[in-house]
């Protein structure tokens, strides 16, 4: 039997936390979009016995959507986890010890030869697994070395919107992606303060309108300043932990 994939309604459109006097930095968070609970049976291994195969899964899946399940869980991610935060948590299996990974993919198969793309591919040492959804992602193949009959939860939230005149004083982890949407009633020039910006929307023609959401990615741990028709913001991100 198939298991169910529970899509959430959406909460909140941003999460805007304005810092007060003397307050630590806000961190924004996005609305919970996806709670899926996934398992299936065994791990399965490179043949060089190094990690879990998720080929193997994809495959699987791929041959008899009706034999997910065997050696990996493939399952859809809702398109509004992109640039937000994932979480595969509540991990539990027959061994007491194992782990699992997850690989995301644009697409299983290519129809010209069959080849997947793979938008991001996390194989830390925990239980489970923590990041941020990569761009293009449409599939996630949960799997593992070495967890018999695993369970888990893989909980995803969209990306954070903060309003232009709150974004001074938002700390974030590396590898978030940010919405910054202009609110302020006008025309917005916005940009990057670096000798190669990550973002530049400053020029005639080229400044945010009214309501525009634009999404900037912080890769990198840092100090991220910004100028813009509002002001001048700073960004803290840290390392993920």
């Amino acid at each position: 039997m198939r298991r169910r994939l529970l899509v959430l309604p959406l909460l909140a459109v941003s999460a805007l936390v304005v810092p007060s006097a003397g307050a630590a930095p806000a961190t924004p968070t996005g609305a919970q979009v996806q709670d899926y609970a996934g398992a299936f049976k065994l791990p399965t291994r490179f043949t060089d016995g190094e990690g879990g195969w998720p080929g193997l899964g994809r495959k699987v899946y791929l041959a008899a959507e009706a034999a997910d399940g065997v050696v990996a869980d493939v399952f859809p991610v809702d398109p509004r986890a992109i640039g937000g935060s994932f979480e595969i948590t509540d991990v539990a299996d027959a061994t007491g010890a194992g782990q699992l990974d997850v690989f995301f993919y644009g697409h299983l198969a290519s129809a010209a030869d069959g080849t997947p793309e793979t938008t991001g591919e996390f194989t830390g040492p925990a239980k489970g697994e923590k990041g941020f959804v990569p761009a293009g992602t449409r599939y996630a193949v949960v799997f593992s070395p070495n967890a018999v009959n695993p369970t888990f939860r893989f909980v995803a939230q969209s990306r954070p919107v903060v309003d232009l005149t709150a974004l001074d004083g938002v700390r974030l982890v590396e590898g978030a992606t940010l919405g910054v949407r202009n609110d302020t009633g006008d025309y917005a020039a916005f940009k990057h303060v670096a000798p190669k910006p990550i973002v530049d929307r400053s020029a005639a023609g080229n400044a945010l309108l009214v309501g525009e959401v634009l999404d900037v990615a912080f890769p990198r741990a840092g100090t991220y300043v910004f100028e813009s028709s509002a002001g001048t913001a700073t960004v803290t991100v840290v390392r993920a932990s």
